[in-house]
């Protein structure tokens, strides 16, 4: 597919201002990595206005809609400017270990637009919510799989990194999201298109943080 390390032409975290405990575990991975990505701030809305709504079973729903409009904001940035090629989303709370530097990356079919890296995966019970708090195992092991064909079984999340194929795609990306009448949540969101992909790295996690949004 690519040489994930050689190939990059942007790579980019997004933090909340008041996080500087994220802002500093950031910082301190990429010290001395091959990477080393910019910072966007994140958004954080106090309520919902008027032109922003919320699919009606989303718990959470201000915080669904800033996380949906700070992954957004960063996809805009990256169409700004004038870079193009492999372009990197990283949340604050990721975790990589030092191997992820000698990982080789799969190949993907031609139409991938996205690659979602370690995605997470709860057994599902309905459309919007999963049946579990549990996360499973990756159901495709260490292979890539087309991650919309994985929704009718499970509750697909994890946007902590992912990797962009180029800016048409994240053009096109964008262009669906500006399409959502009732934004919901993001790495959902991302994991139900055609084109996207995830695939398993152990190097690769998250967690270990208290919510942005409480």
């Amino acid at each position: 597919m690519f040489d994930a390390l050689g190939q990059l032409a942007r790579a980019t975290y997004i933090n909340l201002d008041s996080r500087t405990d994220r802002l500093a575990h950031i910082e301190a991975l990429f010290s001395d990595a091959i990477w080393h990505p910019d910072r966007t701030s994140a958004v954080r809305y106090d309520a919902l206005t008027d032109n922003v709504s919320v699919r009606h079973k989303t718990r959470g729903a201000v915080a669904v809609a800033s996380i949906w409009q700070s992954h957004k904001n960063v996809l805009c940035e990256f169409l700004d400017n004038e870079e193009d090629g492999l372009f990197v989303t990283l949340e604050d709370d990721l975790r990589m270990k030092k191997s992820f530097w000698e990982s080789v990356f799969p190949s993907l079919p031609d139409d991938w637009r996205m690659l979602m890296v370690s995605p997470r995966y709860r057994t599902r019970a309905s459309d919007d919510m999963p049946g579990s708090r549990d996360f499973v195992p990756p159901p495709h092991g260490s292979n890539p799989v087309h991650l919309p064909e994985m929704n009718a079984e499970y509750h697909c999340t994890g946007a902590h990194f992912l990797i962009f194929r180029n800016k048409s795609a994240v053009q096109s990306i964008v262009h669906e999201m500006d399409c959502i009448r009732d934004v919901y949540d993001v790495d959902v969101f991302f994991s139900e298109l055609h084109g996207v992909y995830g695939y398993n790295n152990d190097s690769i996690g998250a967690g270990g943080f208290g919510s942005d949004h409480v």
